[in-house]
């Protein structure tokens, strides 16, 4: 019994094959058969690598462009202090706490600085005056520490 093999580039994660993008060699029975009728693959052909290599280039290009701007925006960010008025009782306690939605909202309308609320590390809600040290965690591992600082609203 002979085994074909055959060249396939993965459109989707396969988790016993490979990732989606990378070109596998698999039998011709599983290619035909279950991979490309699921739309889990296509045939590697010359014009079909030559387009992936281009998309690979393309993606690795956007990624570094991705890296240099959340670079940028990480020296940006780090040590800025930012204030926020809220509502506090006499004790110094916040009606409301504030969240990680108020303060990517903050950024953005003090210091036209768009921050996604997901990057934003906060334990809990703060919900008293004073100063609050903040991360930001932005993708690719940069980061920034930022001052919360809380001022009653008169």
């Amino acid at each position: 019994m002979i085994f074909v093999k055959m060249q396939v580039i993965l459109l989707k994660d396969i988790k016993t094959l490979g990732k989606a993008g990378e070109v596998r060699n698999v039998s011709d029975g599983y290619a035909v058969n279950f991979l490309v009728p699921q739309k889990l693959a296509v045939m590697a052909t010359a014009d079909k690598l030559a387009e992936l290599k281009t998309k690979l280039a393309k993606m690795e290009k956007e990624k570094k462009d991705k890296l240099s701007q959340d670079q940028n925006l990480a020296v940006r960010l780090q040590g800025l202090k930012l204030e926020i008025k809220a509502k506090a009782a006499q004790g110094g306690k916040l009606f409301a706490g504030i969240s990680e939605k108020d303060i990517a909202g903050e950024l953005k309308h003090q210091r036209n600085i768009i921050v996604p609320e997901k990057s934003i590390k906060i334990q809990k809600h703060i919900k008293e005056i004073g100063e609050q040290a903040v991360t930001i965690d932005l993708a690719h591992g940069s980061s920034a520490n930022i001052v919360i600082k809380i001022i009653p609203l008169e």
